[in-house]
């Protein structure tokens, strides 16, 4: 099995701004932590006027840490087994994900972590527990923070190629085979 950091095609597929800037950003504190949010966030999101490549199937806000799909992948997504996402309507061309899948799955061990002075802050090499992992998903670092970056397996990758989605781009971190 593979696992891979997901990101987005910014060179590709346009991105967006938050086109109102007095936003709560108390909000963005909870997004991707594992919990359902409770209230829609009032955000207006723009696609970024000066990049002329065309719009992906998911973008990322350049304002803030998050991704935005469209309405096509919400459909393919919802299909998946075991994806735990929550979906939050923004307007016709956003839907927010806020990612709920967050495990504690990283080799303690193995796993080389990034510090600043003693703290643990990210992940330098990446070595996973043998688990029955979801299609994409977070991990707790050993202080109990959650790393940003969405994980997806290799099944993952395989649907959005199979789907034809654009704007993704996948970036392996791990390799069974290879541990």
């Amino acid at each position: 099995m593979k696992i891979y950091i997901l990101k987005t095609d910014i060179d590709n597929y346009r991105g967006c701004y938050l086109k109102k800037t007095l936003v709560d950003r108390k909000i963005f504190r909870k997004l991707n932590k594992g919990n359902e949010l409770t209230l829609t966030p009032e955000i207006q999101l723009e696609y970024d006027k000066e990049n002329t490549n065309p719009v992906g199937d998911i973008c990322e806000c350049y304002d803030f840490t998050a991704y935005f799909i469209n309405n096509k992948c919400k459909t393919i997504f919802l299909g998946i087994p075991r994806f735990n996402i929550q979906f939050i309507s923004i307007n016709d061309d956003f839907i927010l994900c806020n990612n709920l899948e967050v495990i504690d799955s990283l080799d303690k061990h193995k796993t080389k972590f990034k510090y600043f002075e003693s703290d643990i802050f990210g992940v330098e090499q990446y070595f996973f527990k043998d688990y029955d992992y979801p299609p994409l998903f977070q991990v707790k670092l050993p202080n109990s923070l959650i790393i940003r970056d969405y994980l997806v397996t290799n099944d993952f990758v395989r649907i959005v190629n199979d789907n034809n989605l654009k704007g993704f781009l996948f970036e392996e971190v791990w390799d069974s085979e290879k541990d």
